[in-house]
């Protein structure tokens, strides 16, 4: 009796199979990569931010801190940085006597002295300890601060051992002396991307003067 042989063909994978799986593959490769190098520029976007704001926080916690504890508060470029001076429009230069100077460390006649300044880079904020004769810049070069003023009141002391300057008003004379802060600009995050901001705090004199 004869015998018939059945053979059971095994199937495979067709060439266009494999070339759709392939173009599938390098398709979800793609988007992924994408969306983790966007997640890697975002955080480093974000670290960057972070440092640059950080500085400039440092920076105003320090002009706002030496301020505090200060005396003699001088709003202006103009008189003499020793007189106490009063500028309700808002002056962008602020000279005041530091804490060694009333504790005696240093000469009763010092003065430090805040200012806006500016250079090719952009804007910045500086500092002098010595009446303005030298200084020293407080903001890193990637902020660029477009406006920094002081507004003081209550500069005068009242027990009237300083003449004060025609620029301070009585009735500076009825509150501790205090200097409102603004300061506002962009920092330089990426090539390609600026963060603006703008900051405003208050300061009123530690020492006792009402």
């Amino acid at each position: 009796m004869p015998m018939s042989l059945h053979l059971k063909k095994n199937a495979g994978f067709t060439l266009v199979e494999i070339i759709v799986a392939t173009g599938l593959f390098a398709a979800v490769m793609l988007i992924a990569v994408g969306s983790l190098m966007s997640i890697i520029d975002a955080n480093r976007k974000a670290q960057s931010q972070q440092i640059v704001m950080n500085n400039l926080s440092a920076a105003l916690e320090s002009v706002t801190r030496t301020i505090r504890v200060g005396a003699s508060y001088h709003c202006g470029a103009s008189g003499t940085l020793t007189s106490p001076q009063d500028c309700a429009g808002g002056e962008s230069y602020f000279a005041f006597k530091p804490r060694e100077a009333i504790e005696g460390s240093v000469l009763s006649t010092t003065r430090y002295v805040y200012r806006h300044n500016t250079d090719a880079s952009g804007g910045f904020i500086e500092m002098s300890r010595d009446g303005g004769s030298s200084w020293s810049r407080l903001t890193a070069p990637e902020i660029d601060v477009q406006g920094f003023r002081f507004y003081v009141a209550g500069a005068c002391p009242k027990d009237g051992s300083i003449i004060c300057t025609s620029d301070n008003v009585a009735a500076s004379r009825l509150a501790q002396p205090r200097a409102l802060i603004t300061i506002y600009g962009s920092a330089q995050i990426s090539a390609k991307t600026r963060t603006n901001f703008h900051v405003q705090t208050s300061v009123t004199q530690r020492l006792f003067d009402i």
